[in-house]
């Protein structure tokens, strides 16, 4: 196989999915199967390193950047004080949201990376922004996706797994740091389940919005996701 991506022509994967369905796994086999074959894989730990790095300075100067982007983005801020989801929470994932897809953007451009895989991003921030606050409007969310996706053009893979496999894998993990270690089998099976409602939506609106997706069977083992991911990015 080729190197999936040349310096003149970057791609960016974003991982979706329920926590313990691989998605941190699979995204480091396939970063040490590509560097095996020359691309230069950045995973999402990567990217907020360098973000980290970067002068408080030079972030203001970046956010405001670009101007339609950014003037997006506080508009989507006043839309969340002029409904009952002006909430600080609320605002501060779609701030998120923006601040992202801003930084992702100059990262790409500077860094070159080969290949970005980043797990569970802007589309993610978007989504639970608005729609676990019932803000009515499914096709402004389809407007900011495809915004979004014209401003950094991305694929999405989507691990398929029941809030049950994935429960297991959480409460056997020995080196967890998610929010949801340490909770009972009964209590975290049911936030999975509300977890798995909101990722199916997003998963509906991206088809609605004819988004470059593949669907893997998060079931199986990280190796055959690595695979069928290659052979999805494949040039």
């Amino acid at each position: 196989m080729k190197p999936v991506c040349s310096k003149t022509k970057v791609k960016i994967i974003e991982f979706i999915g329920l926590p313990g369905s691989g998605k941190t796994t699979t995204a480091l086999l396939l970063k040490d199967q590509l560097a095996n074959q020359g691309s230069e894989i950045i995973t999402k730990p990567d990217l907020a390193k360098w973000i980290q790095s970067i002068p408080r300075l030079k972030k203001i100067k970046l956010l405001v950047s670009n101007p339609f982007y950014t003037l997006r983005g506080i508009y989507l801020l006043l839309l969340g004080f002029q409904t009952k989801a002006g909430n600080p929470p609320t605002k501060k994932m779609i701030f998120r949201w923006l601040t992202s897809s801003l930084y992702l953007k100059s990262f790409m451009k500077k860094q070159l990376p080969g290949l970005c895989v980043l797990d569970q991003w802007s589309m993610q921030m978007l989504w639970s922004a608005w729609h676990e606050r019932d803000i009515p409007g499914q096709s402004n969310i389809n407007k900011h996706i495809s915004l979004t996706e014209k401003f950094l053009p991305r694929k999405y893979v989507f691990f398929q797994v029941s809030p049950e496999v994935a429960s297991h894998r959480i409460l056997n993990r020995k080196n967890g740091d998610s929010r949801l270690d340490g909770l009972e089998s009964e209590v975290l099976i049911e936030k999975l389940r509300a977890s798995e409602a909101l990722i199916t939506k997003l998963m509906e609106a991206l088809k609605q919005n004819n988004s470059d997706m593949l669907i893997v069977n998060a079931e199986d083992s990280p190796e055959h996701s690595t695979n069928t991911i290659l052979e999805y990015i494949k040039p």
